[in-house]
């Protein structure tokens, strides 16, 4: 399952990923959109590959591609928050790239290493089976209106659960099931 995590990334799956981009999304800060990469042939697609490649396989740091620009979109009339408004990141072309590829290897080991109550982040899975099950749960709270002692219903503010990382956590995890650097 990990073992393809561990082989060395392929020119063909660049350019899967490079015509997998949104021709005309927004990129970053004096950056080409996709599509320039994707209607140009021979040298310049060549050097965006072994730009690539040389990041994916570790011989390139992705920190000079790494650079973003932020833009705040406000979701509200009266904007004095920063949750007001919507933080779009603006990345280059060549970040994307990688991402994708990247992103595309996970997919096919995500199934069976995120839990089965982890709906939103595994394809296939729907937000709104949780919906489904939390409307079960409640109605059978409801049904066993006799029985309340010992039971109840929390809410939670599920907001937060994205605002926070425990970095040390996640590398920890990642060692643990064995995950290239």
């Amino acid at each position: 399952m990990r073992g393809i995590l561990h082989t060395k990334y392929s020119a063909k799956e660049v350019n899967a990923a490079v015509f997998d981009l949104n021709p005309t999304k927004a990129s970053g800060l004096y950056e080409f959109q996709a599509i320039f990469f994707q209607k140009s042939s021979g040298m310049i697609r060549g050097d965006v590959t072994k730009v690539c490649l040389s990041i994916l396989n570790g011989f390139l740091s992705i920190r000079e591609f790494n650079d973003m620009n932020v833009l705040l979109i406000p979701k509200v009339k009266n904007h004095v928050e920063l949750k007001d408004f919507c933080l779009i990141s603006l990345c280059s072309v060549i970040y994307k790239i990688v991402t994708k590829v990247m992103v595309s290897r996970l997919k096919g080991i995500l199934p069976n290493i995120i839990s089965p109550y982890q709906f939103p982040f595994v394809l296939g899975r729907q937000i709104y089976d949780n919906f489904l099950v939390a409307f079960e749960s409640l109605h059978s709270l409801g049904l066993k209106k006799s029985e309340t002692i010992g039971q109840m219903a929390l809410k939670l503010d599920m907001s937060k659960a994205y605002d926070k990382v425990e970095w040390a956590f996640l590398t920890v995890v990642i060692k643990k099931m064995n995950f290239p650097s």
